[in-house]
């Protein structure tokens, strides 16, 4: 079963990599664009992007073993009989 999860999540880890790798330029142009017209200025660091990575990542595999295991735990014989 760690297999399955792993050729599943394996897939979407691809996915998160390459939306993070869009949306993350874009985030930090428009985060320091509206923290310009404070009063106090802040910066926006690196951690900030890896913790929302890791956050993604962490959801997805929370999600992919949960339907996996669902899936492998399933009787075929159920999904069988209501086709």
């Amino acid at each position: 079963m760690a297999n399955i999860v792993a050729l599943l999540f394996g897939d979407f880890l691809k996915l998160i990599l390459l939306g993070f790798v869009i949306s993350a330029p874009v985030a930090w142009y428009l985060l320091s664009f509206w923290l310009e017209g404070f009063a106090y200025q802040t910066g926006i660091g690196i951690h900030l992007f890896l913790a929302t990575a890791g956050l993604m990542v962490l959801v997805a595999w929370l999600a992919v073993s949960y339907h996996a295991i669902r899936a492998a735990r399933a009787n075929p014989v159920e999904a069988l009989g209501s086709e």
